[in-house]
């Protein structure tokens, strides 16, 4: 509990309003004169959003003036038609050689199938069954079991 004698404490929105009010200036009873407006000696200029000035040595030389902005065009222009037409170039090119490249590849299989067939011919010619038929009619073709030449007399005696 607080005694009479004691001060309430202030709170700190009401110790920030006397601050302020005590740093407040007494009101002036005199107005401040106006300076002069002259005219700016030194020409003004804006580009986009940025104010130059010039100094009073400057204004003695021609005025600036931007570049023109047409060849730095064309010039891009340009160079994206030409990496454009390059581009084209070397698709055109390597579309070439994948098109030789899928000739070569046909042609190679085409002559793989006829070594095949050729080697089936020989195979199919070197059968027994192929040579008898191919033989000479007047040949004659014995299936009997091979005979053997012998010094001794067949009948068992010298």
């Amino acid at each position: 509990m607080r005694t009479a004698q004691q001060p309430r404490p202030k709170s700190t929105f009401e110790s920030r309003t006397q601050i302020k009010t005590q740093a407040k200036p007494q009101a002036r009873t005199q107005a401040r004169p106006k300076p002069e407006t002259r005219p700016d000696p030194r020409p003004r200029r804006e580009v986009g959003r940025v104010r130059v000035t010039r100094t009073a040595t400057a204004g003695a030389t021609a005025p600036m003036r931007r570049a023109p902005r047409a060849p730095f065009v064309l010039l891009v222009i340009g160079l994206m038609c030409g990496g454009l037409v390059t581009l084209l170039l070397l698709n055109v090119t390597l579309a070439q050689g994948t098109y030789k490249e899928r000739d070569l590849r046909s042609s190679i299989d085409e002559l793989r199938q006829q070594a095949a067939l050729q080697e089936k011919q020989v195979r199919d010619a070197s059968q027994p069954e192929a040579l008898k038929s191919r033989a000479p009619s007047d040949l004659v073709w014995d299936d009997s079991p091979p005979s053997f030449i012998t010094s001794r007399p067949v009948d068992g005696t010298r």
